[in-house]
């Protein structure tokens, strides 16, 4: 036969036998042979599913994937077809780039290529958290139990979730980020694909994991105005870590064009301040860093 030539009406092309038999070949063998030797009936392959599909879910009255797709969630049960409309209408609403959505998105769904992932697509990997050291790296343990994950929440203020072991992991972090408010939903969004990102350059470019140095900015009505994460490498103790972050927050402070800042410090100190100096009341320092020069 032709290549573009069928048996009936209804049926496939030649063309598509050929180009296909790998896949369709050894079912069709076994078919054919199957009714030559009396195994089966012909008449069986006219027999048809037909799927009527209610006009509620097509718009044109005509069935299309979308409109399978829906009707498919009316089928699902109502409290986790709604909890994930929720997730998902909130998700999108944030103000974030399209990157850091997507990855909130595939963390959600366990669609990222976590350790654990590619151990069951049989990849041979070593499935070990590359950051904590103490467990598999799931989806579960790098976004929820990782000792690092809960550390960067408790820095960023993120509120904590409670029964975290008594839901599945989707229904979990749905429940969670629609329980926080709007500022504290970008942070959360945030802080995923920063674990994301620091996970992979420990994985590739061997670089040790630490935690690193959180900076938010608020206004006087402790609103968040923006917030950075900045890791160090080789801090020898706390009091230099507190040191460091106090750098880097007024530098991100210049750098966004504020001109009245607060710092606030997380260890040792109840209340520490910073006031502006002029030139002349400045002298003493000047003259002790110029002689450290010379």
């Amino acid at each position: 036969m032709a290549p573009l030539k069928a048996s009936s009406p209804d049926g496939y092309p030649t063309l598509f036998f050929q180009k296909y038999c790998d896949v369709v070949g050894p079912e069709v063998t076994t078919y054919c042979l199957s009714v030559l030797n009396g195994e089966s009936d012909m008449e069986t392959i006219n027999r048809t599913r037909i799927l009527l599909t209610s006009k509620r879910y097509c718009n044109t009255g005509d069935y299309s994937v979308k409109s399978g797709y829906r009707l498919l969630r009316a089928d699902s049960p109502d409290d986790q077809t709604n909890l994930a409309g929720r997730l998902y209408n909130q998700m999108w609403a944030v103000n974030l780039s399209p990157k850091v959505k997507i990855t909130m998105w595939r963390i959600a769904n366990n669609y990222m290529p976590t350790f654990a992932n590619l151990q069951g697509k049989r990849l041979n990997v070593n499935n070990v958290c590359p950051i904590c050291h103490s467990s598999s790296e799931t989806v579960e343990h790098l976004m929820r139990d990782c000792s690092f994950v809960s550390q960067l929440h408790n820095a960023l203020d993120v509120p904590i979730f409670q029964n975290a072991d008594m839901l599945a992991w989707f229904e979990w972090l749905a429940k969670r980020f629609c329980s926080l408010n709007e500022s504290f939903k970008m942070c959360f969004m945030v802080s995923y694909w920063v674990v994301w990102f620091i996970k992979n350059k420990v994985v590739h470019e061997n670089i040790v994991s630490s935690v690193p140095d959180r900076v938010i900015e608020r206004d006087n009505a402790r609103n968040i105005l923006a917030s950075c994460v900045v890791p160090h490498n080789n801090v020898v103790d706390a009091l230099m870590t507190e040191s460091l972050a106090c750098f880097q927050a007024i530098r991100y402070a210049k750098d966004l064009g504020f001109k009245k800042v607060i710092i606030e410090a997380a260890r040792d100190f109840e209340n520490i301040s910073f006031s502006f100096a002029r030139r002349e009341a400045n002298k003493a320092a000047h003259v002790i860093a110029r002689d450290y020069r010379s």
